[in-house]
């Protein structure tokens, strides 16, 4: 049996269900389960901090992290079958949010960002000394905690989640608009090819096809 609680069993299961690439990203996953802990508490809701501590790559949940190295067959399978059976309450909204947030980013771009927050910081010279299981503490979530998440809000608005899809061309996430997304040519396919090594280009990469069909990047 996995040793997860079952709220991060539910939040696993849903990541399957709705984002399985994600989901079998480690490193993704544990970015999902923060940002969607990180939501719950600047929205006002109970947010669980249990079992979070400080890696290199940023904040993990460690029961989390051990199931899915060690116990990766029954995490996926337990965790399925507690999101299927609905006991546990998820905010669908914020969890297409955080879902969305994540693949519109690179594992390193997600570890950067994490690496922002205070909750994080607030251990850094022990964590990158080389210290194992340094515990993070919720009391270490700040006013600047708060003003990164208001302004991840202010990108990823429930408008942009709910009529937007991303395309992933190597390390490069365009979002396009549901209508544009599907007048995507095999022509549109390979300029994004082209503009996926472009070094002066950050995810997410906004894009729009104007009247003539041509690709306009925000």
């Amino acid at each position: 049996m996995p040793n997860s609680n079952k709220r991060k069993l539910a939040l696993c299961g849903w990541l399957q269900e709705h984002q399985r690439e994600v989901y079998e990203s480690s490193l993704k996953l544990q970015k999902f389960l923060f940002f969607y802990e990180v939501f719950s508490k600047t929205e006002g809701e109970n947010a669980d901090f249990r079992n979070l501590q400080g890696y290199e790559r940023g904040p993990v949940f460690s029961a989390v992290y051990g199931d899915y190295k060690h116990e990766k067959p029954e995490l996926d399978q337990v965790s399925l079958s507690i999101h299927q059976d609905g006991l546990v309450k998820i905010n669908q909204d914020r969890a297409q949010k955080t879902s969305f947030m994540v693949k519109s980013l690179t594992e390193n771009e997600l570890t950067d960002l994490t690496h922002m927050f205070h909750i994080w910081r607030a251990k850094e010279d022990r964590i990158m000394s080389g210290e194992r299981n340094v515990p993070l503490s919720e009391k270490d979530f700040n006013e600047n905690d708060e003003e990164l998440i208001s302004q991840i809000n202010a990108i990823y608005t429930k408008e942009l989640v709910q009529n937007s899809i991303i395309v992933s061309v190597g390390e490069k996430n365009f979002v396009f608009s549901s209508d544009d997304y599907n007048k995507l040519t095999e022509k549109h396919h390979e300029a994004l090819l082209g503009l996926s090594t472009n070094p002066e280009i950050n995810n997410p990469v906004f894009v729009e096809i104007d009247k003539r069909g041509r690709l306009i990047v925000d």
